[in-house]
């Protein structure tokens, strides 16, 4: 952050700050490393979830961008419309906090073709 020329708060901690950024790392490379064998695997239904999983990491971090990425490549490994309905409500959720509107609305209008399917089935 100073590198960045960005004031710190007087009660700032760096060492929790190092910490805080470490654990990110970690666990990222981790979810890195699994989405990795599940694709070696090819495993449909891991990868989706090592996507989601990976995206719920970064929207828990604040990188809203790379969280919608994440979701988006799930839609390959959606097998059942439940998993549609499940990775447009989290592109939905990260494209909100983006504020990106289109993209929300865009979203909502799969969201609502999934579950017309999953009606039309039942």
């Amino acid at each position: 952050l100073k590198k960045q020329n960005v004031p710190l708060p007087n009660d700032f901690d760096p060492s929790w700050f190092e910490k805080t950024q470490r654990n990110y790392t970690h666990k990222l490379e981790k979810l890195d490393n699994d989405l990795r064998n599940f694709r070696t695997n090819s495993i449909k239904d891991s990868i989706r979830r090592g996507h989601d999983d990976l995206g719920d990491h970064y929207l828990d971090a604040g990188d809203f961008f790379n969280a919608v990425r994440c979701y988006v490549r799930s839609r390959d490994y959606c097998v059942t419309p439940r998993h549609m309905i499940t990775m447009c409500m989290n592109v939905i959720k990260a494209s909100f906090y983006m504020q990106n509107w289109s993209n929300v609305l865009s979203y909502v209008t799969k969201a609502e073709q999934a579950i017309e399917s999953l009606e039309s089935t039942t």
